[in-house]
């Protein structure tokens, strides 16, 4: 009877202490909601990043970061750099590429690193915007939502009433490596009021 209660002792205590070593609080960790990529004159890539503040005494409610590096691996490092906390990809909603990056003959290849590092996330949307990703992503409307999670719903109800289609980065994985299908994916195409 003794080591039966001595062995459900050991199980509970390693039930509730087993998920507690490796936790993070909020407010060591930065949530990227919404990335971008977008090229400059000189073909240089510009990696674009809106991050959630959560603080009640910040004016502004997200923060953003624009960094030029030459791959996806590097603007990561860079992008941690800037970053208040440790930097989880994992949480992106959308991931928005210019008409220009889609344009260039290597686009994919930099879009690898998504599918080769486990703690991305390939559940996120994929849409394009036709002009510089800047006018975009320092967007800060006070009368809509936070931006990344408005784009988010605005592809899945237009996708809804089939009016554009809602590709995912797994889904668009699929489109480039599939011959028979022509890869697609929403477009935004509103006009930037200022």
């Amino acid at each position: 009877m003794r080591t039966r209660s001595l062995k459900l002792t050991f199980i509970v205590l390693f039930v509730f202490t087993a998920g507690c070593s490796d936790r993070m609080d909020i407010e060591d960790v930065t949530i990227p909601l919404l990335t971008g990529y977008d090229l400059d004159q000189h073909d240089r890539l510009l990696t674009y990043t809106k991050i959630p503040v959560f603080s009640k005494d910040a004016k502004k409610k997200s923060h953003e970061i624009g960094v030029v590096s030459r791959t996806l691996r590097e603007s990561r490092q860079r992008e941690d750099e800037y970053a208040p906390g440790l930097f989880q990809g994992r949480k992106i909603l959308v991931v928005l590429l210019s008409k220009r990056s889609l344009q260039h003959e290597n686009w994919f290849t930099l879009m690898d690193v998504y599918f080769r590092d486990a703690k991305n996330s390939i559940t996120s949307r994929i849409a394009m915007y036709d002009g510089p990703l800047s006018e975009v992503i320092y967007l800060n409307p006070a009368d809509q939502p936070f931006l990344p999670i408005l784009l988010r719903g605005m592809i899945e109800t237009k996708s809804r009433r089939s009016e554009t289609v809602k590709t995912s980065m797994q889904e668009l994985h699929r489109q480039m490596l599939e011959k028979g299908i022509t890869p697609i994916s929403p477009r935004l195409c509103w006009r930037i009021r200022r």
